[in-house]
């Protein structure tokens, strides 16, 4: 079962292998706070952090098929603490693209969205996610930076991300 859908933010994928660098996902399963909620349901609250939850790459940065229902529907608002725990986690993404990018100096929410607004097709079913770019999303700064390698398969995140320029 296939599904295709579009998205003006898929650069919120390429995050994807940042996450994991930085160790977020190790965060998540050695805090007994953190490790109460789903890793999807704190990837939800992340993406949200930039991109609106209605746009198909929020699932896709999830693990799920774009337009998929939220599993968490049923889980408590996010408190405070949580917050300023994805608050801690985003400011981390973005120092980490500041110094991958090495772009002039610029607020972190313009450094944000010239990274993930980007034009693309989710192909997705499961277990396996392509995006496909159009090559005019071609950017020698983001090449560079290694931020649009094929992070492959992520385990943590069960699914196969490529990212394909045609």
């Amino acid at each position: 079962m296939c599904r295709s859908d579009e998205t003006e933010f898929a650069g919120l994928l390429f995050l994807l292998p940042l996450i994991d660098e930085l160790a977020i996902i190790a965060e998540i399963g050695a805090d007994p706070q953190l490790n109460q909620r789903p890793l999807r349901w704190w990837l939800n609250q992340l993406a949200r952090r930039w991109v609106s939850g209605d746009d198909p790459v929020v699932c896709t940065f999830c693990g799920l098929l774009p337009n998929d229902d939220w599993p968490w529907q049923e889980e408590p608002p996010i408190d405070e603490s949580e917050r300023q725990v994805i608050e801690q986690w985003s400011q981390r993404l973005i120092d980490c693209l500041h110094k991958r990018l090495m772009w002039p100096p610029m607020a972190d929410e313009r450094l944000i969205d010239r990274v993930i607004r980007r034009h693309a097709r989710i192909e997705a079913e499961p277990g396996w996610f392509v995006i496909l770019f159009s090559l005019g999303q071609i950017s020698t700064d983001i090449r560079r930076a290694a931020l649009d390698l094929d992070p492959g398969y992520l385990p943590w995140l069960g699914v196969v991300v490529t990212f394909r320029y045609e």
